[in-house]
């Protein structure tokens, strides 16, 4: 239990009866005060899953786009795409918002999903914890508040450099598209040359 955000709060309320706890005299309302605790504790931490979510949810969107797009290019590349007479595939990269919107990430987890997902953000709340607990307290709520909005705050950072991520693969996805759409000369001969130029790859680091 110890390893758990607002161990000591947890600890009161299972067991209501404890006079002291770690070497500490449990201090009167500070049961009730632990129960507060624990309420705020679990909406703040189902509002942290569901950051993890989303944050899962963009990585894998961005993959998709860079596969989408590396998977175009190796098409438009290939040297015998000189010799089709068809019209050039229509540029239609994957509708982003579109995919946000239908996919309910959440609901296809399994109970061992969540439960590890929540373990990990639990996890990331204890280590912000023992990073500053040695100025706050060790068991201070104080401390586990600082430590749960360090966690939030880098979620929130982790969400806008995915956003940034997907804006800039549908960004070079369009560029591509519109390079490949303008540069396409009548000739066949010209056609092959310009397929078979080098091409950058969509940004995609992680």
């Amino acid at each position: 239990m110890a390893q758990f955000p607002y161990y000591r709060q947890h600890a009161l309320l299972k067991l209501p009866g404890l006079k002291k706890l770690d070497g500490t005299a449990v201090e009167e309302g500070e049961v009730e005060a632990a129960r507060q605790a624990v309420d705020k504790e679990r909406v703040a931490l189902a509002v942290m899953v569901h950051n993890a979510c989303i944050t899962h949810k963009l990585a894998r969107i961005h993959q998709i786009l860079c596969v989408h797009t590396e998977l175009r290019q190796r098409w438009l590349r290939q040297p015998h795409r000189f010799l089709w007479d068809g019209p050039w595939p229509i540029h239609r990269p994957p509708d982003v918002v579109k995919m946000l919107q239908m996919w309910d990430y959440e609901r296809q987890l399994t109970k061992q999903n969540k439960e590890s997902i929540t373990r990990s953000v639990q996890l990331e709340i204890l280590r912000e914890h023992r990073k500053a607990s040695p100025k706050r307290g060790k068991t201070s709520m104080g401390s586990w508040r600082h430590a749960m909005s360090q966690v939030m705050l880098a979620q929130q950072k982790s969400i806008a450099a995915s956003i940034d991520d997907i804006h800039a693969s549908q960004a070079h996805s369009e560029l591509a598209a519109s390079k490949l759409g303008l540069s396409v000369p009548q000739g066949r001969l010209e056609r092959l040359q310009d397929l078979l130029q080098p091409q950058h790859g969509p940004p995609c680091s992680s």
